[in-house]
């Protein structure tokens, strides 16, 4: 019990030792700083912090809004240019159609071929460009091998027929060639070149 007495007077006495140190580098005439009043300071900035922090949020939440509306707006006037250079076509395709029951095939089809051509125009005015032509270096990354066969013209690796065009646009493959590759020259003409 004498103990806890000791601790209880030792206890009191600390703050009143704080006080007067706080006090002894203090100039005369001035009060030490309570704690209240350095938490009342620290609240006002700490307040002011954070408003400045939730203004910073709601700017930023603002901007990454209004640059996807942005885009989106930008996205849609990109294929409205798109849809606007295709009517050109369409208008074609349309006279083409309406004049061409009367006329005969070799006329019609005359005008069809305009027509394809000027659509493959706009499509390489976009960045299209057709991918696999016979006699082309077979590459994998543009061509997609259906069948091997031999070939006396075409040399081996090389493409002997297309199924079905490929397509890329501004270096991005969009369809890959289907193709036949040459193996070389068949056995036969291979014989036939040794014995010669």
């Amino acid at each position: 019990m004498a103990e806890e007495q000791d601790i209880e007077e030792k206890a009191g006495e600390e703050p009143a030792a704080a006080a007067e140190t706080a006090g002894e580098g203090a100039p005369a005439g001035e009060a030490a700083e309570s704690p209240a009043a350095a938490k009342v300071e620290d609240s006002a900035e700490w307040k002011e912090l954070h408003d400045k922090y939730l203004r910073l949020h709601a700017e930023f939440e603002n901007y990454r809004r209004r640059t996807a509306r942005e885009a989106l707006e930008q996205a849609v006037v990109s294929e409205q240019k798109v849809l606007a250079a295709f009517l050109g076509v369409v208008d074609d395709f349309d006279r083409a159609i309406e004049g061409g029951e009367g006329q005969d095939a070799a006329a019609f089809f005359s005008g069809m071929k305009m027509i394809h051509g000027q659509f493959v125009r706009l499509l390489e005015g976009f960045g299209l460009e057709a991918v696999g032509a016979v006699g082309e270096k077979f590459d994998p990354a543009l061509h997609e091998a259906l069948m091997k066969q031999p070939s006396d013209e075409i040399e081996e690796d090389c493409i002997v027929a297309v199924f079905q065009k490929g397509y890329a646009a501004k270096g991005k493959v969009l369809r890959h060639a289907k193709v036949v590759v040459s193996a070389g020259k068949s056995e036969e003409k291979e014989n036939n070149d040794t014995k010669e």
